[in-house]
């Protein structure tokens, strides 16, 4: 399966940016997140599943802390 491409720049509320895909339940925080590498700077490779996105992508609005579902079409 070939991964879609996201590159983020930080958040200008906060200067941070990460992407942490949502692998189960958690009994404290509801639900488990892995916080994924980035690799080169900036830059995730996001396979079909759900996600949650903090900081900024050209031509999109900010991600803060926003779920993403994502799908291959």
């Amino acid at each position: 399966m070939k991964p879609q491409i996201l590159h983020l720049m930080p958040n200008i509320t906060d200067e941070k940016r990460w992407v942490a895909e949502i692998t189960g339940e958690d009994p404290t925080f509801k639900l488990k997140r892995d916080f994924q590498p980035d690799g080169p700077e900036g830059v995730w490779e996001i396979y079909d599943g759900w996600y949650q996105i903090h900081g900024q992508a050209t031509g999109v609005s900010p991600f803060n802390k926003e779920y993403v579902h994502v799908k291959k079409w």
